[in-house]
């Protein structure tokens, strides 16, 4: 039988010995391949033993034992290939050992006559890390620098936790933390003997001291742009590079503030909401790493004014708490000359057991509402006082959560219809909800057909063909849609699901 195998880790390390004797006997040739590498061909082996035992492996980047076989026996009845990794302890005996089997029936499979390849991670060998840490006095380091954790045991460093996006969730180490010293037993350690009453931890010191690799490399790249406006927020667009893996931006105006963080070279999307209609605004934006290094042109300032108020009525779906998968209606009403009917209608139809209540913006009320069918809900303001402004939201709460709406601005006395359109175009019909198409029907002649999302960015524009309407593109959600004929036009809620 003839038998061949490569054995590779990754990273390389220096064999000491590549045919110790110990192992029994085996005719092994050396043969060269290009590139200088050298192959060790291995006629009846039994057993093969590879040493590297003159220096201290540093193992913080070594992640595999990487092995490719062949056998030329074509009977493997009962044949195992066995790889078995040893840890003296200092001595010629076995301290601890792993072993891995392959056959006829393992994963992967010894074959015949072809290269089989098997990869050991260095997560399997913590049996061979150590084989009495229960006896003796071991040195557990931790180096924690503002990149990364490397955890070593004994000098030796055998992981390192390094996610390659740092934030809240991956990397809440830039936090105070808390040294705990304590006992783990069962899990990865084995099965706790049947007997066991008590043990006892004897901890011989603890050191702290400074790590000085200290990351002083700022963000870079650091821009800043205005997106999206409507009549309460603004939509500021940030990006940065950085070394870190994240980037912390500060945004102030005024008296308030925002602080959020982003993926480095990712562009960074923060709505900035319940801001006043038709009120301008100046932001000062920093850009800074978790070490507290600053952009070099740190503060960006950039100026942006909100939309007029919308009107009486609506449909939207921007919150100040939560989040709406569809939307909402809103209108107000004035009644006579001091009160003010206030009426919303939740569109998402992933909510279960929706109950509505009124929130007045300041001094903040919470009045319950009546449902008048389905998910719309009203309530009547009495009370007002005709030309003052009034500010209100409304919070949807339902089955494991709830949704607020933004703020709207009303007028006491302020009838929107005086302003509609008396020519609007209103005699078409369309499917509705849509999926891939809208088909349109008039018998009216369709010039020009378009779509807009809900914080008014249009999405769809089409003159020909105007009577079926191609929306694949579009996410599921709320729309308004607008059908110009013969000089005039007509607005239209549509919902994509």
């Amino acid at each position: 039988m003839l038998f061949l195998f490569i054995v590779m880790l990754t990273p390389p390390i220096t064999f000491d010995n590549f045919d110790a004797g110990w192992c029994g006997g085996a005719a092994t040739t050396q043969v060269q391949i290009s590139g200088n590498n050298t192959l060790k061909k291995n006629t009846g082996v039994v057993c093969h033993g590879i040493e590297f035992q003159s220096n201290r492996l540093d193992l913080s980047a070594f992640t595999h034992i990487h092995f490719d076989f062949y056998i030329t026996d074509t009977d493997l009845t009962g044949d195992v290939f066995n790889v078995k990794l040893v840890d003296f302890g200092g001595g010629s005996a076995e301290a601890s050992a792993l072993e891995i089997n392959i056959n006829g029936g393992s994963t992967p499979q010894l074959v015949a006559n072809q290269w089989v390849s098997v990869d050991v991670p260095i997560t399997a060998l913590g049996g061979v890390v150590a084989n009495n840490l229960g006896s003796d006095f071991h040195v557990y380091s931790m180096n924690w620098s503002p990149n990364q954790i490397t955890f070593l045991l004994d000098g030796v460093a055998f992981y390192t936790y390094n996610p390659t996006v740092k934030n809240a969730s991956t990397w809440p180490f830039n936090a105070e933390q808390y040294l705990l010293l304590n006992i783990a037993m069962g899990g990865v350690a084995g099965v706790i003997p049947s007997n066991f009453t008590q043990a006892t931890m004897e901890i011989d010191y603890v050191r702290v001291f400074q790590n000085v690799a200290v990351d002083n490399q700022a963000p870079t790249n650091f821009t800043a742009a205005v997106g999206n406006i409507t009549s309460s927020s603004i939509e500021l667009l940030l990006n940065a590079s950085d070394n870190f893996g994240t980037v912390n931006y500060d945004i102030n105006y005024g008296s308030n503030s925002i602080n959020t963080f982003g993926t480095s070279g990712v562009q960074k999307s923060v709505i900035v909401p319940n801001l006043t209609p038709n009120t301008n605004y100046t932001f000062s934006i920093a850009a800074s790493d978790p070490t507290g290094n600053n952009a070099a042109n740190n503060a960006i300032v950039l100026n942006a004014t909100t939309l007029g108020f919308v009107g009486c009525s609506g449909t939207s779906n921007e919150a100040s708490q939560g989040t709406f998968s569809t939307g909402y209606t809103y209108s107000f009403e004035t009644l006579g000359t001091n009160s003010v009917k206030v009426t919303f209608e939740l569109l998402d139809t992933d909510k279960i057991g929706v109950v509505a209540y009124l929130w007045r913006q300041s001094p903040f009320a919470e009045t319950p509402m009546s449902n008048v069918s389905g998910n719309t809900f009203t309530y009547t303001l009495t009370g007002q006082t005709n030309g003052a402004t009034i500010n209100y939201a409304v919070k949807f709460a339902y089955a494991n959560g709830m949704s607020v709406t933004r703020y709207f601005s009303y007028v006491v006395g302020n009838n929107c219809s005086l302003h509609q359109d008396t020519n609007a175009f209103t005699e078409f019909t369309f499917t509705n909800p849509s999926h891939d198409f809208i088909s349109i029907a008039s018998d009216i002649t369709i010039d020009k057909v378009e779509i807009f999302n809900l914080i008014g960015n249009k999405v769809i524009t089409q003159t020909l063909n105007t009577n079926q309407i191609d929306v694949s593109s579009l996410s599921k959600g709320m729309y308004l849609m607008v059908v110009y004929a013969n000089n005039r036009k007509g607005i239209k809620k549509m919902i994509i699901h």
